[in-house]
């Protein structure tokens, strides 16, 4: 009988071999019924068959036990007659080398015959040339695997046995362009007890368990290099804390304080919106501007001249000087145009030395009021060009004069129904109201006009027309209705000086200034409040204020105002407001000290309310206020 082709994954027999069987045709029912009862028998076959491909452990202990296993003898015969020799299943077929390494037990038990009379050998097909059979060499692992065996579970241990030796490459069934490539071998160094049971533990493991491959070292990227950090300036000087001046009792005006305000500012005034610093260079326009203006007045006066413009140049900006707005105590006021945009400006210039204290002070106040109605009590400062001998300060420009103006304008113009040549009484109380509101809120952000008079406040009579009868709230065009102080030069921070600080003057004074002033006596809030009673004073009568006093004990005065009051004014309400801005010292004990601003709010909502009574009576508010605004246009 011939051989068997040997169920090797690896030829092209068996291959084919394969495929013949699986083209067979169906066998019918009865032929199934007949296989069912021959089972058993199948059954020990496939078992044989088994121990055969995959390695019995009886097949193992006979292969360790003898020196040539070749030389096995074959089970008895007698018993598989229509088996050719050849083709016997026995454990003969089982190679030395496949069981190398395994421990088995000592005992040879001879293992009983395999039943095979009822397995049908598989005839080879014509023209097929059977296998031959496959030897592994010494040393190496057999992987004698039979593809057509029954299904049943499989260890990694039976498939993938491998030798002990310290081959480059495990062997597998896969063929030799999947096997796995092993590490060279290593010189190892003596083991411990512990790693020796670990290794003859190992010996049947997984290669997948055993097999590390080695971790590619990843290409190392240099990072760029950190730059140093800078050396901080470290100065012993702390930044000041609390009041610049520690001084409490000083003169706000001199320079040696206001330049040692400067010096510890923190933020420093360079850093302010609209101020230019030129202190190195020389710009020396004052004298060429004052002969433009009286070139100005000789041509209105019919006299001829050359001069038909002065131009300035400001940073960017170039100015046309148009004539002169006034002459203050410190510097000259010039009217000037944008000559690109056409922009009015007015220009106030001062020198030896020029100053920056009232850019300072302006803009520190219109920053802690904020957006309110007492912010639209005061013009902006736009700008600031300081020079080593002039400074420019660049204003908001108010064509509608100034409350001086007004009361001299109504002794020829009466406006309401005075014919006397004063101001009527509702439009001086709706002024008053005004100047009351704008100094509550700056004296409550610690900001001090310090020189308050008539010709420091302009009108501030905005387009729009007023719709309902004065509101004290502003609506209906009110809020668009007002004054707009000017000309802070002697304006103080309280917030740069203690709380107990107190100011003395030594410059010359007159019976416009406070009467602690004239008498060199400490003050603070008395120079304001003085300077709204002036104003007060010079709207109701037409002329500067005038007072007389009465002694109220040791060293305390009473302030009065020469003239009376008419009767059919408000007496009690101007006199108890007049009371209070000629004697804050009396009423300051009702709150603790200075200022009184709850006694001054309560006399202005006094006011108000009897505006909002009064407002329309006679003439009336609103017609007064149209016809100051149509005798101001140009």
């Amino acid at each position: 009988m011939k051989r068997r082709p040997s169920p090797t994954v690896n030829t092209k027999a068996a291959l084919d071999d394969i495929i013949d069987i699986f083209s067979q045709p169906l066998r019918s029912q009865q032929e199934l019924d007949e296989a069912d009862e021959s089972s058993t028998d199948d059954e020990s076959d496939a078992a044989s068959l088994t121990s055969r491909s995959f390695g019995d452990k009886s097949d193992v202990a006979e292969t360790r036990l003898g020196e040539d296993l070749q030389d096995v003898p074959p089970p008895p015969s007698g018993k598989h007659e229509d088996v050719d020799e050849d083709d016997e299943v026995s454990v003969g077929n089982v190679s030395r080398p496949m069981m190398a390494g395994v421990d088995l037990p000592e005992d040879k038990e001879e293992l009983p015959p395999v039943e095979t009379q009822n397995v049908q050998p598989l005839q080879p097909q014509r023209g097929i040339t059977p296998p031959q059979q496959f030897v592994m060499p010494e040393h190496e692992r057999r992987f004698n695997v039979n593809c057509m065996t029954p299904i049943e579970e499989r260890t990694e241990t039976s498939i993938f046995q491998h030798s002990q030796d310290e081959s480059s490459f495990l062997q597998s069934p896969l063929g030799d362009s999947l096997r796995f490539r092993r590490p060279p071998p290593q010189q190892e160094q003596p083991c411990t007890p512990l790693r020796q049971n670990r290794s003859i533990q190992n010996l049947g493991s997984s290669p997948f368990e055993e097999y590390i491959p080695k971790q590619r070292s990843l290409p190392t990227v240099k990072k760029p290099p950190i730059p140093a950090k800078r050396p901080t300036t470290t100065t012993s000087e702390k930044p000041p804390t609390g009041p610049i001046i520690r001084e409490e009792q000083c003169n706000p005006q001199d320079y040696a304080i206001q330049n040692q305000i400067f010096d510890n500012l923190r933020p420093a005034i360079d850093t302010y919106e609209g101020f230019v610093s030129a202190e190195t260079e020389t710009f020396n326009k004052v004298p060429s501007i004052e002969k433009f203006i009286r070139t100005l007045s000789s041509k209105e006066n019919g006299a001829t001249t050359q001069i038909s413009e002065m131009r300035i140049q400001l940073g960017e900006t170039e100015y046309l000087i148009r004539k002169k707005l006034g002459q203050g105590a410190y510097a000259p006021v010039f009217l000037a145009e944008c000559a690109r945009t056409g922009q009015l400006r007015a220009i106030k210039v001062e020198k030896s030395p020029p100053r920056k204290w009232e850019f300072y002070l302006m803009r520190q106040a219109k920053r802690r009021l904020g957006v309110s109605r007492a912010a639209t009590g005061m013009i902006h400062a736009l700008g600031l060009h300081l020079f080593q001998d002039e400074s420019y300060l660049i204003l908001e420009y108010r064509d509608q004069g100034t409350l001086l103006g007004l009361v001299n304008f109504v002794k020829v113009s009466p406006i309401g129904g005075e014919t006397t040549g004063v101001m009527d009484e509702v439009l001086a109380m709706f002024f008053t109201v005004e100047l009351l509101r704008t100094v509550e809120g700056l004296h409550a952000r610690g900001i001090l006009h310090g020189d308050l008079k008539p010709d420091n406040c302009l009108l501030r009579l905005d387009e729009g027309d007023l719709t309902v009868p004065y509101c004290r709230y502003g609506s209906g065009g009110w809020s668009q209705k007002g004054i707009a102080l000017i000309d802070f030069g002697r304006g103080i921070d309280m917030k740069l000086f203690p709380e107990n600080v107190r100011f003395i003057a030594d410059w010359k004074t007159d019976e416009q200034d406070c009467p602690e002033m004239r008498e060199m006596r400490p003050w603070t809030h008395q120079v304001d409040y003085w300077g709204l009673a002036g104003i007060i004073h010079s709207m109701l009568f037409g002329k500067y204020i005038s007072v007389r006093w009465e002694p109220m004990g040791t060293g305390k005065k009473r302030w009065f105002l020469r003239e009376g009051l008419k009767r059919y004014w408000q007496g009690e309400l101007w006199r108890e407001i007049l009371d209070v801005l000629m004697n804050p010292g009396l009423v300051m004990a009702e709150e603790v000290g200075l200022p009184v601003p709850l006694r001054l709010k309560e006399c202005r909502e006094k006011m108000e309310t009897w505006l909002e009574e009064n407002s329309e009576r006679g003439m009336g508010l609103r017609t007064m206020i149209r016809r100051i605004e149509s005798s101001r246009k140009p």
